[in-house]
């Protein structure tokens, strides 16, 4: 028999291909330090842009802190003061043949005593920063909040996952 063709403008071939699809990358978050949550600002289902401040653990104790310690900062910067008008005071008599090496013993032993404490208080005070600091989480990139896994007045351990993140780039396909 005889068959009539009848043009077609294409024609399906199937093609198969190996490969992944990669899904948006995963970040657990959690605090570095334990603390009680004071705020969580952000939904599940929320996208952020890196940098953005998602949750806060109370530092009202840290506050007052810091505070004392630059007080007495303050104070000691007053006594370090005092020290070196002494000590110049001294060096000025004994240049003047008033022998007053006692004085300028006890001016020089109060200033570097001072200035020793002034050093502790500000580590004291950076290290107050630091815990301040730590006490922010913060988005380490453009992200999607998939999963929110505690809530305020919450007491979370160091560590513990707070929020779930996807970076917000598409799913990718790695062909071959």
């Amino acid at each position: 028999g005889v068959m009539a063709g009848e043009p077609v403008p294409g024609y399906t071939v199937t093609r198969r291909f190996t490969g992944q699809i990669e899904a948006a990358a995963r970040t657990d978050l959690g605090f570095e330090l334990a603390g009680r949550i004071a705020h969580v600002l952000v939904e599940e289902g929320d996208v952020v842009a890196a940098g953005t401040v998602l949750a806060r653990l109370d530092t009202s104790a840290l506050i007052p802190e810091r505070a004392a310690l630059e007080a007495e900062l303050a104070a000691l910067a007053a006594d370090a003061e005092l020290a070196r008008l002494t000590l110049a005071r001294a060096e000025a008599l004994t240049e003047r043949g008033f022998r007053s090496i006692a004085a300028q013993d006890d001016a020089r032993l109060t200033l570097a005593r001072a200035e020793a404490g002034m050093e502790a208080l500000g580590a004291g005070i950076a290290g107050v920063d630091v815990r301040l600091e730590k006490s922010m989480l913060t988005a380490p990139y453009d992200a999607r909040i998939g999963a929110r896994l505690a809530d305020p007045g919450q007491t979370a351990a160091a560590g513990q996952t707070v929020l779930v993140l996807f970076d917000t780039a598409p799913a990718r396909a790695r062909i071959g």
